[in-house]
């Protein structure tokens, strides 16, 4: 058999759930708990950091310092990567920070200021600097771009919707309170 093909197909007790990366690493989900994050481009391991819930959606921010988990309930937490302990004489990677949001379902760093993070939680969009919580807005838009203190969300209930004729209005930009009070 060719042995490629082996490798490609062999099955893992701990499967995949997400990925995430940026210019500078890649980070990797796992069923377990485990993320693996590796230096690009050469893909090197560079730790594993364990976290208390099974990963479904991962989001590194600009700088590669934090990390933005929602797991399979749609709890959404925050690893801070640069944190180091020490654990039963072990040196222990990472943080998990005392933040917690509920019925989250997307989020998105911003792609210009390492402490800015848009989070989707039912049909509110909330927007939190250095953790604290702007006044949220009433959204469902999917998150897609996230700088200059704006957020642009696709509507893409209304685009299936209507795939054949969308409407500019269909992409909305959300400004951040800071935005909003220049």
């Amino acid at each position: 058999r060719n042995l490629l093909a082996d490798i490609l197909t062999k099955e893992t007790p701990d499967a995949i759930t997400c990925i995430a990366a940026n210019d500078r690493c890649l980070i990797v989900g796992r069923e377990s708990g485990t993320l693996h994050r590796y230096l690009l481009p050469h893909m090197t391991l560079e730790g594993k950091y364990v976290v208390r819930c099974r990963p479904h959606q991962i989001a590194l921010n600009c700088n590669s310092t934090k990390l933005g988990i929602i797991d399979i309930n749609s709890v959404m937490t925050i690893l801070d990567l640069d944190a180091r302990s020490e654990s039963n004489g072990q040196a222990v990677l990472g943080e998990q920070l005392a933040f917690e949001r509920k019925d989250a379902w997307d989020m998105l760093w911003a792609s210009d200021n390492a402490d800015l993070i848009a989070v989707m939680e039912k049909t509110r969009l909330y927007v939190f600097r250095n953790l604290e919580s702007e006044e949220p807005v009433l959204s469902s838009g999917y998150l897609s771009k996230h700088a200059d203190l704006q957020i642009k969300a696709a509507m893409l209930d209304e685009i299936l919707a209507q795939p054949i004729n969308p409407t500019p209005d269909m992409v909305v930009d959300f400004p951040t309170k800071s935005l909003r009070d220049v």
